[in-house]
């Protein structure tokens, strides 16, 4: 696995992050889709994950929620606008309690020698301070 690239420019709308796995695209698409895998790489590792829902399909809704070792707990939700296994997700991501949606776009493209890369484009509205 290569180093995870996070491009997030001052005055843009959008946060890019973007990885190399060195597996096959359908098991990295698995991996992000699956709720037995989430918990294992979704949030701060010194929290835990709970996936409370995750129905991926076009229409379909996920809500995760992290737990900090006090016991307070963040929760993140959104709603799937595309599925397109193994290639796309579009989804919208919200952190409950923060007024803001953001539309996310994951791509899994297929490299040579069954490595994937792994690309969140994140897109939010221009906020009132920008």
């Amino acid at each position: 696995m290569l180093k995870t690239s996070i491009i997030a420019e001052p005055n843009k709308q959008e946060i890019i992050i973007s990885r190399t796995f060195e597996a096959r695209r359908e098991l990295v698409f698995r991996m992000w889709t699956d709720a037995a895998y989430i918990p294992e790489f979704w949030g701060k590792s010194f929290m835990t994950t709970i996936v409370d829902s995750l129905d991926v399909k076009k229409g379909g809704i996920w809500r995760y929620v992290l737990r900090d070792p006090a016991g307070k707990e963040y929760a993140h939700n959104g709603v799937f606008h595309e599925v397109s296994s193994p290639d796309r997700l579009i989804h919208t991501y919200e952190f409950e309690g923060v007024p803001a949606v953001g539309l996310v776009t994951v791509t899994f493209e297929e490299l040579a020698e069954g490595r994937t890369k792994f690309t969140e484009t994140s897109l939010y509205p221009i906020g009132r301070n920008s």
